[in-house]
């Protein structure tokens, strides 16, 4: 899978949950993720990085704050995105079309919990490799 990391750079926290998020699926999971902090460019066009991200990615994983809610670049990426991974971090209430999104709660959550509840609900979401049991119908 290949993870597209859309965050805002207006505070540190937000830019350090969107760097974590980046190692646990990287690192962790062994999946390629692109971010405005490693790969946009010193002096590039960053809407042509976030086009170019978008096409690239599978999955676009939403640092879900207040401060990501309000920023229009940020509703750029979700909005194009052809699948969303919402990861909440702070008390917001996503409002709008955010609003009916699923999305994986890691507010107020030590690392150690928040990455194991990451990774669960990763898990949980990827199909079987291998042919799963099957019983028949028996009367």
């Amino acid at each position: 899978m290949k993870y597209f990391i859309s965050y805002t750079t207006r505070t540190e926290s937000n830019k350090q949950w969107a760097i974590w998020v980046d190692w646990v699926l990287g690192k962790k999971l062994r999946h390629s993720t692109r971010m405005q902090e490693y790969d946009s460019k010193l002096g590039g066009n960053f809407k042509t990085f976030m086009d170019e991200a978008l096409k690239w990615s599978d999955v676009v994983v939403l640092i879900l704050s207040q401060e990501y809610m309000e920023s229009e670049n940020c509703r750029e990426e979700w909005t194009n995105a052809k699948r969303l991974l919402p990861l909440r971090f702070d008390n917001c209430k996503p409002e709008g079309l955010l609003k009916h999104r699923v999305y994986i709660d890691l507010c107020g959550l030590e690392r150690g919990v928040a990455r194991d509840k990451l990774l669960n609900e990763l898990e949980d979401c990827i199909r079987p490799i291998e042919e799963p049991e099957f019983t028949p119908y028996t009367t």
